[in-house]
């Protein structure tokens, strides 16, 4: 008798343990849910779903909340998402719907150094975008940001990296774009997909 009494607790708290596992929900619509833990870099496909009723004001916030990409605590989300490559040095992507902040790279510098990044954004609708350098001391520095209407964007830009984690964000509010990155480095910095 008293194995049968253990046995329905073990499988009670290993089933909620699980269910706490993970880091990333998908929603039932078939698009996507993604919040990312510590200096993770999101780099799944994600399905396709044109509805974005279902975001919550807590993502569409995040545009607008330094401190919540700061500490890395937003999370994203897609409508549609079509990643072509994203690898040590370059991000190819397409986005749809996009709302939250991912890093797209975390970089640890060894010792102050310097990163060159050769972009090309497309948008095609309404919406916002920014990419931001998140430096070690927890500031945010604005490498770029697009706030409404077709355009296309190319530039190639150098920004000094100090000592320490650095993470360059992607962030979002509806923004609809097609995205090609590349990064190149000078000094002591590795670059991490997670």
């Amino acid at each position: 008798m008293k194995k049968k009494y253990l046995i329905i607790p073990t499988a009670i708290v290993l089933m909620f343990s699980l269910i706490g596992c993970g880091n990333k929900e998908i929603k039932d619509n078939g698009s996507k849910s993604v919040s990312s833990n510590d200096n993770e870099v999101i780099t799944e496909k994600q399905s396709t779903d044109k509805n974005t009723e279902e975001v919550s004001e807590e993502l569409k916030s995040i545009y607008y909340d330094e401190k919540r990409i700061i500490d890395n605590s937003g999370g994203a989300y897609y409508s549609e998402y079509a990643l072509n490559e994203h690898n040590e040095d370059t991000i190819s992507v397409k986005i749809d719907g996009y709302y939250g902040a991912i890093n797209y790279w975390v970089l640890d510098a060894k010792s102050a150094g310097k990163i060159t990044l050769d972009y090309n954004f497309e948008f095609s609708k309404e919406g916002k975008y920014k990419l931001l350098l998140c430096t070690p001391d927890k500031k945010l520095v604005k490498i770029f940001e697009h706030t409404s209407g077709e355009d296309s964007i190319e530039n190639e830009i150098t920004i000094d990296i100090e000592k320490g984690v650095t993470r360059i964000v992607a962030v979002g509010n509806d923004a609809t774009a097609k995205v090609d990155i590349s990064i190149k480095k000078q000094g002591d910095i590795e670059i991490r997909n997670k």
